[in-house]
């Protein structure tokens, strides 16, 4: 029987396994609705980037069981209230469902407002990875929460 790892433990599998490389072969779970390769998670020099921070945290949400990997995105784009405003693009996401990605890419082909309002009914966790001296609170305030309850 599959025991989980503590978050922490499954943290530093992280770094001791996939984070030694300067790409990801793919994406753990979905970016912007579909599976991507070759992730870069080192800048030129050789540091972790905010990537590697991103994927260090789902790897460890994922392998120590706290969430199944097809309830959670990345790259997650919700439109704004305003049509000609670029959409708001999530770091990451979590919903309460495994059919939020059917929905996604529904609403991204087709636009319907009924898919964008069970992806923002079923969407129960949003997550901002910022590294330096980024104001968390303008990020939520300023983009979050207008893309989120926009009608």
């Amino acid at each position: 029987m599959f025991q989980p790892n503590s978050f922490s433990t499954a943290k530093q599998l992280f770094d001791q396994n996939e984070g030694k490389a300067a790409t990801l072969p793919h994406s753990m779970v979905p970016v912007d609705g579909k599976v991507t390769a070759n992730i870069s998670i080192r800048n030129a020099k050789g540091e972790r980037n905010e990537e590697y921070f991103k994927w260090q945290f789902l790897h460890a949400l994922i392998v120590s069981g706290l969430y199944a990997k097809d309830y959670i995105g990345t790259e997650v784009r919700f439109p704004k209230g305003n049509k000609t405003s670029a959409p708001i693009r999530l770091d990451a996401a979590i919903f309460d469902s495994s059919d939020w990605l059917q929905h996604y890419n529904a609403y991204w082909k087709d636009k319907k407002s009924s898919d964008l309002e069970w992806l923002k009914k079923h969407l129960i966790a949003v997550i901002e990875f910022k590294k330096g001296d980024k104001e968390i609170e303008k990020v939520v305030g300023g983009q979050v929460k207008p893309a989120y309850y926009s009608p």
